[in-house]
């Protein structure tokens, strides 16, 4: 995770949303049914117009499943290290903050300190709980 993921958190939910509506788009277009002409198989051979159905959008579908998951994920993983976090006063007002949208800037005035020790402090975190996921 990055600090841009942690960031852009407040749009998650509408990001995740967005995603499920393109899954159902493609399930719509999964099934593709056409129409083929053929005949009897005995005679009198006449002509008959046949039904197929087939399944098509494989591969988009699986896409749009796979890009649903990794947001889920990655909004539990965010609300998982805020959990973590919020035992500390300051870390957890740099990472609640970041989630809610405010600024570094904003964050560090109100901390009353440094915009950079707010931006580091982040990226410690993320790092942190990435070797914890590697491990």
């Amino acid at each position: 995770m990055r600090p841009a993921d942690v960031r852009n958190y407040r749009f998650l939910e509408r990001m995740i949303v967005i995603a499920e509506r393109q899954v159902d788009r493609v399930r719509e277009q999964m099934v593709v049914r056409d129409s083929v002409l053929g005949s009897n198989p005995e005679y009198p051979y006449e002509q008959k117009s046949l039904s197929v159905v087939g399944v098509g959008h494989r591969l988009e579908f699986k896409a749009a499943v796979d890009e649903v998951e990794r947001l889920k994920g990655l909004k539990a993983e965010i609300e998982e290290i805020f959990e973590v976090v919020q035992a500390d006063p300051v870390d957890g007002s740099i990472f609640g903050g970041t989630m809610s949208g405010k600024s570094q800037a904003k964050i560090a005035s109100e901390l009353g300190i440094s915009q950079q020790t707010v931006s580091r402090k982040l990226t410690q975190m993320c790092n942190l709980f990435q070797i914890f996921d590697e491990i």
